[in-house]
């Protein structure tokens, strides 16, 4: 009975680490994508000052990075996930805000579920 129960706990333990690090990987593959997107718009924009003697504003428009959002995000990371897979199309910034919110605030929880069940196995 004790040895089902463990399986059971380790194989839910280690399907939460499985979807942690697959929403990280995507992550990280759309990271690395914006990364490459604002990396040429910043060449451009040194090209443009150094050619014009002056570079365009940083202007986000009604899109901007949010700590606000990446604190939601990370208190409640069901909610920061589905707030990114809405806005990463229309808010990107806001969007990579509340996304690393999700992925920073899924590790307590999951560090939480394997100690409750190390301790629930051993008392």
């Amino acid at each position: 009975m004790l040895t089902v129960n463990l399986l059971a706990c380790v194989a839910i333990v280690m399907l939460a680490a499985l979807i942690a690090a697959f929403l990280l990987s995507l992550y990280l593959a759309k990271a690395r994508r914006r990364f490459e997107e604002h990396r040429m718009a910043m060449q451009y924009a040194l090209e443009t000052y150094q050619r014009e003697g002056a570079g365009p504003a940083a202007d986000y428009g009604p899109d901007s990075p949010s700590y606000g959002f990446a604190v939601l995000g990370f208190l409640l990371p069901p909610v920061g996930l589905a707030l990114y897979l809405s806005w990463e199309g229309r808010l990107p910034f806001r969007a990579g805000s509340v996304g690393k919110g999700a992925i920073a605030g899924m590790a307590p929880y999951t560090v939480a579920a394997a100690m409750l069940t190390v301790m629930s196995l051993i008392a």
